[in-house]
């Protein structure tokens, strides 16, 4: 008997087993078979057609009748039954994996109750460059309105440009704005331009100003803003200050939008991203993979990061890519030259 291909539709979603699979197509082309005569046809043991037979009995796909002869069930019948019955459970399971939402104005008045009782300290200086992208993760994670970014010292650098590609990704996939400023210098660097195209063609708004200036700046939803911190004497290093008193913070939101008055727009530049466009060695590494890992937790262990890392890169890769597919992602990756 041919076996189904994957073409002709995958009936495993709906609980039947190939052993089971294999039964009820040898029973839909008799009107009725003895359990002897399917073990005679299809060579199996009594026990693994009883173990089929009781699956398709609990799927409502054949019946015994008085005589021991076994039914098939129409499969317009059968097979639409157990669609209509799977799809109602998958409703229900997003139903109430969407109703889990609920929990989130809760959780946040427990936080605000705490917080009452325990005030945090308002404002926080954070010296470890890790503590301070996680921070910032953080932030963005929880922004919903407006994302506010003002880095007038110089180009973005790689690094830079790879720990905030993510986190801008995400934020305006949700549908946060964001307004950006920068050193109007720093669109001669070829990986800075291409990031500004990048995010400009998905709904942020860059504007440029002549510097350079000692300003950078992130501030979300006007309520917390981030600034350098002052080098510490002894070991000279510069880490940033979360603030979260509202004066302050608004003081530092006036300040933004005067440099945003004062700064002209920045104009995309045309066509797709040039093979400049930065990539970091993971993402490659990702790109890499996406042709020749068969899953997606080979790939994760490949490169010794979470499953959940690894599907993250590869859902920003295509987004930045416009691909449709993964095969397509290689594809154009190609084509600019990241591979």
């Amino acid at each position: 008997m041919e076996p189904l291909s994957e073409s002709d539709g995958d009936l495993s979603s709906l609980g039947l087993t190939p052993e089971a699979m294999t039964v009820y197509r040898f029973l839909l082309g008799r009107q009725g078979a003895y359990p002897e005569s399917v073990v005679a046809a299809l060579r199996v043991e009594r026990e693994a057609l009883d173990h089929a037979l009781t699956t398709l009995h609990g799927l409502r796909l054949v019946h015994t009748a008085d005589d021991q002869r076994i039914h098939p069930t129409d499969p317009a019948v059968g097979i639409e039954r157990l669609i209509e019955r799977r799809l109602a459970e998958l409703s229900d399971a997003s139903y109430r994996v969407a109703a889990a939402r609920l929990a989130i104005p809760v959780l946040q008045n427990a936080r605000r109750e705490a917080a009452v009782a325990d005030p945090p300290q308002e404002n926080e200086t954070i010296v470890d460059l890790a503590a301070i992208r996680e921070r910032i993760d953080d932030l963005a994670f929880f922004a919903r309105h407006e994302i506010c970014s003002l880095q007038l010292d110089g180009p973005l650098t790689a690094s830079m440009l790879e720990s905030a590609r993510p986190l801008d990704m995400r934020c305006l996939r949700r549908g946060v704005a964001m307004r950006t400023v920068v050193v109007s210098s720093a669109v001669e660097d070829g990986l800075t331009a291409a990031y500004l195209t990048e995010i400009s063609r998905l709904g942020a708004r860059v504007r440029l100003i002549d510097g350079p200036l000692d300003h950078r700046m992130l501030v979300y939803d006007r309520q917390v803003a981030i600034i350098p911190a002052d080098p510490d004497p002894e070991t000279n290093t510069r880490g940033a200050v979360v603030i979260r008193q509202p004066p302050l913070v608004a003081n530092i939101v006036v300040l933004f939008d005067q440099l945003w008055s004062a700064a002209r727009d920045f104009v995309p530049t045309e066509g797709r991203e040039s093979a400049a466009t930065p990539i970091s060695a993971v993402e490659k590494q990702v790109l890499t993979l996406l042709a020749t890992a068969d899953k997606d937790e080979v790939g994760a262990r490949e490169l010794g990061i979470s499953l959940r890392t690894y599907r993250r890169h590869v859902a920003d890769l295509m987004t930045r890519l416009g691909a449709g597919s993964r095969f397509q992602a290689g594809m154009l990756a190609k084509e600019m030259g990241w591979l």
